[in-house]
């Protein structure tokens, strides 16, 4: 994604033996790292163990940061992640709980992503898949 100042912004999993972590990067218009942006030009999350996966990023209209990702508790029970962070890269805690927002996806293996952003409300709409049935849904977060 770009940012409103048109510099872009990426994002990706990362892994050191059986701990992922996301990664959000902003990057000047020559590609090195803008060190304006979180932590010398970056952010890292951890995620948990191998089974936790990476969804998408997305960016609202006042060029807040949105990661969604899925964590596994168990090896079956998920729950996606949405992590809203400022302009600058830090972790905005006027959303959700400290920045973050969580729901569950119940008992099946799914994957969400998001899906529309505007300044009031994000969309993140995904699958899940079990051995019998196969579902799609939409949930809806405010990000006043």
């Amino acid at each position: 994604v770009t940012d409103p100042s048109g510099k872009p912004v990426v994002g990706g999993r990362s892994r050191r033996g059986d701990n992922l972590y996301y990664a959000v990067a902003r990057l000047n218009t020559d590609g090195a790292l803008d060190s304006a942006f979180g932590q010398k030009g970056k952010m890292i999350f951890p995620m948990g163990v191998a089974d936790d996966v990476v969804g998408n990023h997305a960016m609202d209209p006042k060029g807040r940061i949105l990661i969604a990702t899925f964590l596994s508790a168990s090896g079956v029970n998920r729950t996606a992640e949405i992590r809203r962070l400022n302009a600058d890269g830090s972790l905005d805690v006027t959303f959700g709980t400290q920045g973050v927002a969580t729901t569950s996806l119940r008992s099946l293996r799914g994957r969400a992503v998001p899906i529309a952003v505007s300044p009031y409300l994000t969309l993140i709409g995904g699958f899940r898949f079990g051995t019998s049935s196969n579902d799609f849904g939409v949930q809806r977060f405010w990000s006043w």
